[in-house]
């Protein structure tokens, strides 16, 4: 993460063998802190209001890892 630019990617998705190299996840073991922060967040504010959050979608994820970093005009090869 680069403040006020969001996520960069060192080395971008460009081809298939790039995708090959990612690593598997088990999201439930790997991302567990994610599901942590939105109970912590549910736990804390109960009966006090509301809260607004927000995560990527994995649309939006592999969009930043193939451009490299967040962009106005995706490029396509």
């Amino acid at each position: 993460m680069l403040e006020s630019r969001g996520p960069v990617f060192l080395r971008p998705i460009r081809n298939e063998d790039d995708a090959g190299t990612l690593n598997e996840i088990d999201p439930i073991k790997d991302l567990k802190f994610v599901l942590d922060c939105g109970f912590v967040n549910k736990k804390g504010i109960e009966r006090k209001g509301s809260t607004y959050g927000f995560s990527g979608s994995p649309w939006t994820l592999l969009t930043y890892m193939v451009e490299g970093k967040g962009s106005k005009e995706f490029f396509s090869y």
